[in-house]
């Protein structure tokens, strides 16, 4: 059993983490003792519920400048209507994935003190859609990643 554990042609280790801090950093250690106390190959890192990037660069743009009072009120006084609320949920969105995005640069850095891993692969957060389009897409990211 051990000869078939230690065989990285049979046998390999995959973390799965989220990106988060304390994940990561659990993720980073697990790897660290794989690799320091047993002979097992860690195959694959896989960071799951990645969440998607909010904007392009010019989206951006126009994103700051809604969040300016003047066009607020503007926008307001023309339509009848705020748009505050909308603009706090996608401030918080592009801060959650800005925060993602910190914590997956730091298990990157990490691993690169670490024995080289074949594999680091990210899977999008697929958390808010139904579970037949939920399969699909995970199994397309799947396999984009691993081509």
């Amino acid at each position: 059993m051990t000869a078939i554990l230690e065989d990285s042609q049979k046998t390999g280790v995959v973390v799965v983490t989220t990106c988060q801090e304390m994940a990561v950093n659990e993720a980073l250690e697990l790897v660290g003792a794989l690799q320091t106390k047993t002979k097992v190959n860690t195959a694959a890192v896989i960071v799951n519920r990645v969440p998607s990037e909010i904007f392009i660069k010019s989206q951006e743009i126009v994103f700051n400048q809604l969040n300016q009072v003047s066009i607020k009120s503007f926008i307001a006084e023309k339509t009848g209507l705020s748009i505050d609320l909308s603009l706090q949920a996608t401030g918080l969105a592009r801060a959650r994935r800005n925060l993602a995005t910190n914590h997956i640069a730091s298990l990157r850095s990490g691993l690169t003190k670490l024995d080289p891993i074949k594999e680091l692969l990210l899977l999008p957060d697929f958390s808010y859609q139904s579970t037949d389009l939920l399969v699909s897409k995970l199994s397309s990211e799947l396999e984009a990643e691993l081509s």
